[in-house]
């Protein structure tokens, strides 16, 4: 197994459903940017968060009334990245 598949592993015991490691918003795990089981900001980091958008607009909701930045979890900086990646 992968070592990104024992984080993703590690996230979903922690967590404990995989709707709560799209939602996590512990920012300060050293594993977070890695729950996806690939790395922040690659193409499928992107497409798994942008399902997770559109797949949990209340939790979405409610993570922004608790005061947390929901951007973060997709920053237009990766997005360009990504793109630029995928023009190459």
């Amino acid at each position: 197994m992968r070592l990104s598949q024992r984080i993703r592993l590690k996230c979903l015991e922690c967590s404990g459903s995989t709707k709560e490691v799209n939602l996590c918003h512990l920012f300060d795990c050293p594993l977070w940017e890695w729950r996806f089981g690939c790395g922040y900001g690659t193409t499928r980091y992107v497409q798994r968060m942008k399902d997770a958008i559109k797949r949990y607009p209340e939790e979405m909701k409610e993570l922004k009334d608790m005061g947390i930045n929901t951007m973060f979890f997709l920053d237009k900086h990766i997005l360009q990245r990504v793109s630029q990646k995928n023009l190459h």
